[in-house]
């Protein structure tokens, strides 16, 4: 079963969102900058790229947790103010 939240999708346990790109050289920039906040959180999603499109999920201890919630609503600004 799956519910969105926010753009955010919570499936098999994890808060999952997939972002589009204009191009691989920006999908990858956000890639690095997801890195740089998640290194800050001390929190540490998947992140998988396809081209010029990113999936993120990330759980903890196989559950969605505040902290989940917290990681995604930073990523979420980060993608608005940097990349659309």
């Amino acid at each position: 079963m799956s519910k969105t939240i926010n753009s955010w999708e919570r499936k098999n346990n994890k808060l999952e969102r997939e972002f589009t790109f204009k191009s691989f050289g920006a999908a990858v920039s956000f890639i690095m900058d997801v890195a740089k906040i998640s290194e800050i959180e001390s929190h540490h999603p998947e992140i998988y790229n396809y081209y010029t499109k990113v999936k993120i999920a990330f759980s903890t201890l196989d559950k969605v947790t505040t902290k989940d919630h917290e990681l995604s609503k930073l990523i979420d600004d980060l993608y608005t103010e940097r990349y659309l």
